[in-house]
């Protein structure tokens, strides 16, 4: 199969022959790429947390914890944890969808 296309009786306006086709798949495989391993949920959701935004939260969060505001460190736990599965979500189901 190192000869130009014209040479094994094809061209630029005529595909392979169905025997030409067959003998380069057994050659060389199906014309698809190999599929890496697939990330896991947990390792999408914690990829999450190491976003510059979501760290800010979470350092906000330590500062309110540290100064007593007990009740903002909770709601900036919570709003961080919500960001943070959506993204995930987001990020899994689209890495899916790529997959299938």
């Amino acid at each position: 199969m190192g000869e130009p296309v014209e040479e094994r009786g094809g061209g630029p306006l005529c595909g392979l022959t169905r025997q030409q086709a067959e003998a380069a798949r057994r050659t060389f495989g199906w014309n698809e790429l190999p599929r890496g391993r697939r990330t896991g949920p947990l390792k999408v959701f914690l990829r999450q947390f190491s976003n510059f935004l979501v760290l800010i939260l979470i350092a906000a969060g330590i500062i309110a914890f540290t100064l007593g505001e007990y009740a903002d460190t909770l709601a900036i736990g919570l709003e961080t944890l919500l960001i943070g599965s959506c993204a995930a979500a987001v990020a899994y189901l689209a890495g899916s969808l790529f997959r299938a």
